[in-house]
């Protein structure tokens, strides 16, 4: 048996921010040599940054990356890394993971399943790499293997899976204890979704089992490139079983989780010698690397029975901090109409203090109408007062001019408040609420952020408790205040009740079912409303979203947190012009 110990890092990383990127690793990888750590992994192509986009196919992407990996390997030394970047191989590019064991570049392993669902587009600028097959490239001033490659390093046999390749049937790990891999890690970048940490999970554990030896998950964390929060929250499994977990959606740079060990012989049939990569550097075991790293404390909040409203609480404000810093804003604009949605938003940045720690300047703007009554102003003001912002009061309709006026005064970042409903069905006005340059509630559903404000109000993240004037919120029916107040306009009155829109959206949009399934789902879920009454909603839904789609187009950058997203740049693509 061999004692190694193994370390995880989590970072904050930005696409093409070449010296930020490298130094974040650099940083970790000190980190863990004065933790004794004998092994490190570093997260899915964090030396360029994940979200690099169209920027992949610039020729100096590559070249920087590959220069980055030069310098990593120097700041190396005493130590084992595996680290992510694009890798051109034979003409194609590649999402890769080097492995460096003392300084020295062993080899690469490529990629073998590429995500292309959901908000995923890896095979637009990525190849997959066949099982089995191994070549050689010049990376970082030598000769050195890449392709389906196992690493004899610190006296270990290590397999690398990258991300995706452990969330498939045929997942690379499946043929590792037959390699004689007893220690397997995986670098990736994914994305925050609700219930995703349970499957990531099950996949470490059974990644674990299938070795018979530790199984090592790290990931991103933060606002990377736009879009998507990470999540970070590091995995180590033994034996089927998790023994180390990291704490989730840290404000920090960089987080480090230690664990220890020991790894056995390699097991069953020798693979052939192409495919293992030897490494020179036996480590000294030195006192320190023998014991047992405790495990880290899990913060209470993971343990809470209202798991995906502590989860939005802190990875939407999180999304906000980061999106705000990268763009190098000095806070947020917000038109606060008194509704639910705005006050949302405002929640969300009041969290960023009260929760990450940084102060975020936010100027409310109360924009009103001979349309708006003493109640949304008074609940505005509530909301305004309750994460201590003031509150302006523009007698004006014209929100762009005003509210974005005092954005590019403030050299701030205008939000806007549209939810994914909205969205859904077309429901806001073009140049007008949805103007802005983020939309940080536009992934969920209005039904969600309904309950999520109740339960802000009654009981709030854990360590920041209830927000008590939410109840002016609370208490209103949803409305835009597009009559006169004797007309009693309400939003669903409109369109129909949130929680059946929910379900269609799910349905239509989510699962692309046909009209009888979604049809069937609204059945089983509002079994007290007659067929008649399905029908006719569905109707209007497809009505509303077959003519808003171009509406779609012009949404500001939103926030990706559900399973579900109907931005058309990064989800559900769809026809502008289309029958269904």
């Amino acid at each position: 048996m061999t004692t190694v110990r193994i370390a995880a890092a989590t970072l904050n990383q930005t696409p093409l921010d070449w010296t930020g990127n490298l130094r974040r690793c650099v940083e970790s990888l000190a980190q863990a040599r004065d933790a004794g750590a004998t092994i490190v992994c570093l997260p899915e192509l964090c030396l360029s940054g994940y979200g690099c986009e169209d920027a992949f196919y610039a020729e100096h992407v590559r070249e920087r990356a590959a220069a980055a990996l030069v310098e990593l390997c120097e700041a190396c030394h005493g130590l084992a890394a595996v680290v992510g970047l694009p890798l051109e191989v034979e003409g194609k590019l590649y999402n890769a993971a080097a492995c460096v064991a003392d300084g020295e570049l062993l080899g690469c392993t490529l990629k073998q399943f590429l995500a292309d669902d959901g908000i995923h587009y890896e095979p637009r600028w990525f190849r997959p790499w066949p099982a089995g097959r191994q070549t050689r490239v010049s990376l970082a001033g030598r000769e050195c293997p890449v392709g389906d490659l196992i690493y004899d390093v610190a006296g270990v046999r290590l397999g690398v899976e990258i991300c995706r390749d452990a969330w498939v049937e045929g997942r690379p790990a499946k043929t590792f204890a037959q390699r004689g891999v007893t220690l397997a890690m995986n670098p990736s970048a994914s994305h925050f979704a609700f219930g995703k940490q349970d499957i990531r999970k099950r996949l470490v554990g059974e990644g674990s089992r299938l070795i018979e030896g530790p199984y090592v998950y790290t990931n991103l964390v933060g606002n990377e490139s736009g879009r998507s929060v990470y999540d970070g929250g590091v995995l180590i499994a033994e034996g089927g079983e998790l023994d180390h977990e990291g704490a989730r959606f840290l404000e920090n740079e960089r987080s480090l989780v230690v664990a220890g060990g020991e790894v056995g012989p390699p097991r069953g049939a020798q693979p052939a010698a192409a495919a293992v990569v030897a490494s020179g550097w036996p480590p000294e075991a030195r006192p320190d690397q023998l014991a047992r790293a405790p495990a880290p404390q899990l913060p209470a909040w993971e343990a809470s029975e209202s798991i995906a409203f502590e989860e939005f609480a802190r990875g939407a404000s999180l999304a906000l901090h980061d999106y705000r810093r990268k763009c190098r804003a000095s806070g947020f604009v917000l038109s606060l109409s008194g509704g639910a949605d705005s006050a949302a938003v405002a929640l969300l940045v009041g969290l960023i203090q009260q929760i990450h720690g940084p102060p975020t300047p936010l100027t409310t703007v109360y924009q009103a109408t001979s349309n708006s009554g003493d109640v949304t102003r008074s609940a505005a003001a509530a909301v305004a007062d309750a994460v201590g912002r003031a509150l302006q009061n523009i007698q004006s309709r014209a929100r762009p001019p005003g509210a974005g006026m005092l954005a590019y005064l403030k050299n701030a970042l205008l939000l806007t408040t549209g939810n994914r409903s909205e969205a859904a069905v077309g429901y806001a006005t073009m140049d007008g609420d949805t103007s802005g340059g983020y939309a940080p509630i536009a992934g969920v559903s209005k039904q969600f952020l309904l309950d999520w404000l109740r339960w802000m109000e009654a009981e709030g993240p854990h360590g920041v408790g209830p927000t008590p004037t939410l109840a002016a919120i609370n208490a209103q029916q949803p409305t835009a205040e597009l009559r006169p107040p004797e007309a009693g306009q309400t939003d669903e009155a409109d369109l129909m009740p949130y929680a059946v829109l929910e379900v269609i959206e799910r349905s239509t949009v989510g699962v692309l079912d046909p009209r009888g399934r979604t049809l069937e789902r609204l059945a089983e879920a509002f079994p007290q409303h007659a067929a008649e009454q399905h029908a006719a909603w569905l109707d209007r839904f497809e009505h509303l979203w077959r003519i808003s789609q171009w509406k779609r187009e012009r949404l500001a950058p939103s926030l990706h947190l559900d399973v579900l997203s109907v931005d058309p740049k990064t989800w559900r693509r769809w026809p502008i012009l289309s029958g269904s």
